[in-house]
Formats: C-alpha cells, structure tokens, sequence
C-alpha cells in the first residue's frame, strides 16, 4: 500500500504508537474517507479529504471538524481527537486522526437492542440532551468564536438548498409532516447576534 511506510513511521515518530497501517474504510461517510487505523497500543480512525480531490481546500472540513471536536472536550461527549497532520509526504494528503469507540452507526433501521417504545424515546431524549449540551458549551471561551464563517442566514440557506435538491439521507419511517423551511426559519429567528444558535435557558430547557 502506498504511503504505508511513512505513516508507520510519522505516528512512531510523533504519537509513539508502533505499526500504525491502515485495516479497512470505514462506511457511512458520503465528502470524506474514513479508515480504521490499527497500531499496536490502540485503534483509531482516519477522517481525509478523497485522495482524488483536486481542490487545494479539500481538507478543511475534516480540520475543522477535528479543531470543533478538540475545542469540545471536557465540555461534550466527542471522541479524542489523537493528531491532525497537515505533512503531504506521509499520507498524500492532511488527515485527522481520532480515538475509536465501539458503537452503532443508526441509519434507516434500528438495531435489535433498541426495538420497543421505551428504547426509542429513551434515545430521542438522549439526542435531545447531547444537543442540549453542545449548545451550552462556552463556545466562546474554547475558540469556537474564531472559527469558520459565523453567518447564520448564509448557512440556512445552504441548509434549505440542500434539502430542496434531496442531498440527505432518507428516513423512511421518519414523519415528514415537518417542514424544513420551518426549522430553517425558526432556527434564524431564534439566533441572537453573537450567540449560539439557540441556546437553551440556564435550567436546560430549550425556548419554545
């Protein structure tokens, strides 16, 4: 395999971890690949812009997404964000490397485990709080303020012409009796200047 040697020895160099290779791809990621990484004291997971990518850019939303994942811990629950390499000679491209957790990925069916109303409204309350948390996260104290184009409306619109063209993942057991236009503009209107998007109140209760 290409760059096999030189990310062996980068992550002995760097991270200390001995015969880093890369097992699989991982499925689930639709812009960007995601590879399991085996190494003698741990696995992790690579997150990288596709290798045929002829944007110079490409890797910005995977480093962004590890800087967010990096600014959010201690605060959320978000797997360690390991290393981020921005070195071309040791994969052909940046990459992030982030811890490994053993779980399920959910899609349009739910795993056996979860079968019975009780399973599934204990996660839509799991998913409600975790949401809850992120946004109460001092997002300006961690240096998320810093980061990206903090342009509301601009990003509802890419939100709505996303949605309009069908590029999401489909739920077919998922109501769709709520419009995305109305999340969109509940969502715009709920946004205070210099503030995270909606932030719940100090009891934890999202304004309604």
């Amino acid at each position: 395999m290409m760059y096999a040697e030189s990310l062996a020895a980068w992550a002995n160099e760097t991270l200390g971890l001995t015969n880093a290779r890369i097992v699989c791809e991982l499925s689930g990621g639709n812009s960007n690949l995601t590879r399991l990484v085996e190494t003698n004291e741990r696995t992790l997971v690579m997150r990288s812009a596709p290798e045929n990518t002829i944007s110079p850019k490409a890797h910005l939303g995977v480093q962004r997404e590890a800087a967010i994942m990096k600014a959010l811990a201690g605060h959320v629950m978000v797997p360690e964000v390991v290393a981020w390499c921005e070195d071309t000679q040791v994969m052909g491209h940046p990459f992030a490397l982030i811890e490994h957790i053993n779980g399920v990925s959910i899609t349009d069916e739910l795993p056996p485990a979860y079968s019975g109303i009780t399973a599934v409204n204990q996660l839509g309350e799991q998913m409600a709080t975790a949401l809850a948390t992120i946004a109460k996260a001092p997002w300006q104290d961690i240096g998320l303020d810093k980061l990206g184009r903090p342009h509301l409306p601009f990003g509802m619109e890419v939100l709505e012409k996303h949605w309009a063209n069908g590029c999401w993942i489909t739920f077919p057991k998922m109501a769709r009796s709520v419009s995305c236009t109305a999340i969109i503009t509940w969502t715009t209107h709920c946004a205070a200047p210099k503030t995270p998007i909606c932030s719940p109140s100090s009891t934890g209760r999202w304004p309604l």
